[in-house]
């Protein structure tokens, strides 16, 4: 569910994820992420989306899916790397507002940052789970003589 969408900089807390690019203004979407079955609050979520691609802005509201996917769609580029971030912390107050939380509840946050095969930043996402909902899982497969 999208709360909040516009063209702005960004806070200082995202700041230092964008590549160097902080100072440019980004499409950014606030909201949550919601279950599909029972419509709960899986987590808060803001996204940063490079203003080459701020032209989706009107079809993100009907759209349901990965934003990149319809950035990929739209603009006939592809995410070619992205590079994630998992910590923990207690929960922003924002965040714990809109999920109905207390601010002394600990959180998982989860920073996405999605690359073009240039490596040319296209957007970050910044997600805020309540850790006690939050599992995180990996499946490593040895493939020769290591894991890839």
């Amino acid at each position: 569910r999208i709360d909040r969408m516009g063209v702005a900089v960004p806070d200082q807390v995202t700041a230092p994820e964008l590549d160097g690019r902080e100072q440019e203004p980004w499409l950014i979407v606030e909201g949550l992420r919601l279950d599909p079955e029972d419509e709960s609050a899986i987590c808060v979520s803001t996204v940063h989306i490079s203003r080459d691609f701020a032209a989706i802005a009107p079809d993100l509201k009907s759209h349901t899916g990965a934003i990149y996917s319809l950035i990929e769609e739209r603009f006939g580029v592809q995410v070619a790397d992205v590079e994630q971030h998992i910590s923990a912390l207690h929960m922003p107050a924002e965040a714990a507002r809109a999920l109905g939380l207390s601010r002394k509840v600990w959180a998982v946050r989860v920073v996405r940052l999605y690359r073009d095969g240039d490596g040319r930043l296209m957007l970050v996402s910044v997600n805020y789970h309540p850790a006690d909902r939050f599992t995180y899982t990996m499946h490593l497969k040895r493939e020769g003589r290591g894991f890839g």
